[in-house]
């Protein structure tokens, strides 16, 4: 089990999400062709605490969520139906346990012939 994995699941969970990208929640990179609107969900990093006893065992993955789509305004409006489904979400998958929490990340670009938009938003998934 990883953050990405339980995150695409977390994603794919959201009725608002999957009206706008059905099932093509995948992780990063975004496969060529796929057919936009998409999400890609990348891991920027992962760390557990360090107790006297060993690992805490309530790992922390910080991610990337790339909403990706073909105008500025789709991918706009998609990472704040991502943001709006997932920030403080805690959800349970598979005897998981997760709490999203929304990083400061958050930004957009978009690909030189202007056929691709892109925002790119940080969250942590914490879980049990």
């Amino acid at each position: 089990m990883s953050g990405v994995s339980l995150t695409i699941k977390a994603l794919l969970s959201r009725p608002a999400v999957t009206a706008l990208v059905a099932q093509r929640i995948v992780p990063f990179p975004l496969p060529l062709k796929t057919k936009l609107s998409a999400i890609a969900v990348g891991m920027s990093g992962a760390e557990d605490e360090y107790l006297l006893d060993g690992a805490g065992r309530y790992p922390n993955t910080s991610l990337q969520i790339h909403c990706v789509a073909t105008t500025a305004k789709a991918a706009i409006e998609l990472g704040e139906t991502v943001k709006f489904e997932l920030q403080d979400l805690h959800f349970t998958d598979a005897g998981a346990d997760v709490l999203f929490t929304k990083l400061p990340l958050d930004y957009t670009d978009f690909a030189n012939d202007q056929t691709t938009y892109r925002r790119i938003m940080g969250f942590d998934a914490r879980w049990r």
